[in-house]
Formats: structure tokens, C-alpha cells, sequence
């Protein structure tokens, strides 16, 4: 609770509720009154999980799947979650707001080798900055190899 000479800023980020308080000064002559200012309702980040259960890590920006393997997308507790795969960032009054959507990447891809989602977590209208995700979507056929000649070639069902 010191005055100094110049301006002060600050940053912060704000997850769920932040209480800040602060104090303007005059110089010379002390601080002036305490003003109170609480942060709320403010959107926290989604996340992407594999079929699995497991989430994608959060600064992972690159994953792959394969044919059929579904995501889904989850919001922050007493949020939604709005999803595009068509390169726009979503607003909070997307259809289908809930707390989690599934996702399946091949079906959204429309016959491309990847798709790209875009996913922001939304506290009423206000959202948080978006979350981005490319899905490479891989196919899988199977292989098979010559017991009788173990050092031979790999053949792959086209």
C-alpha cells in the first residue's frame, strides 16, 4: 500500500472468480480510498478428449485418429462448449450449446484427410479465446506377413 511516481498497470487472468483491489494515489499526499472490483462468470478454456477418456494435452495443436474415432469437447462446470469445423471462431449462442459435444472428425472432415476445429468454453455470452485442434484423420488396413519368409515384404490392403 505505497505510491509511486508514474503509472501503474497490471495484467491477470481470471479463472472462475478474482477479487482485485485497488488504490489510486496523489503525489505528494497518500493513497486514496480502496475501490473493490469482482471478476466473475467468466468463461474458462475447453478441452478435447479422445475416445479414451484421455484429454489432449492444452497446447497440443496437432493430433491424429483414425476413421470413426470420435472426440468429444468439454466446457468448464455451469458452462457450455460451442465447436466449428468450418474456420470460423463460434459465438455463445451457438445450436446445440452443451456441456460437452461429440465430435466425429472423418464425418466432419467430408471426405478431406483433416479437419480443423475451432471450440470456445462460453459463461452466458461471454467466451473465452478459442481453442484450435487439427485432426489428421488416418486409415488403418491391415498388413500382413509371410511366416515362411518373415524378412520378406509387408503387404497392406489397399
Amino acid at each position: 500500500r505505497t505510491c509511486a511516481r508514474g503509472t501503474a498497470a497490471t495484467t491477470f487472468v481470471v479463472e472462475d472468480r478474482l477479487e482485485v483491489q485497488a488504490i489510486g494515489c496523489a503525489w505528494p499526499g497518500g493513497p486514496g480510498p480502496v475501490r473493490n472490483a469482482t471478476f466473475g462468470q467468466v468463461a474458462a478454456l475447453p478441452v478435447y478428449y479422445y475416445s479414451t477418456g484421455v484429454a489432449v494435452a492444452p497446447a497440443t495443436q496437432s493430433i491424429r485418429v483414425q476413421v470413426g474415432a470420435p472426440l468429444t469437447v468439454h466446457a468448464a462446470a455451469n458452462q457450455t462448449v460451442c465447436v466449428t469445423s468450418d474456420g470460423r471462431i463460434p459465438d455463445c449462442q451457438c445450436a446445440g450449446a452443451a456441456d460437452a459435444v461429440g465430435l466425429v472428425p472423418a464425418a466432419d472432415a467430408g471426405g478431406q484427410p483433416v479437419v480443423y476445429y475451432t471450440a470456445v468454453g462460453c459463461a452466458g455470452n461471454v467466451s473465452s479465446p478459442p481453442v484450435y485442434l487439427r485432426v489428421d484423420i488416418c486409415t488403418v488396413a491391415p498388413a500382413s506377413l509371410n511366416p515362411a519368409d518373415p524378412s520378406g515384404p509387408l503387404t497392406v490392403a489397399s
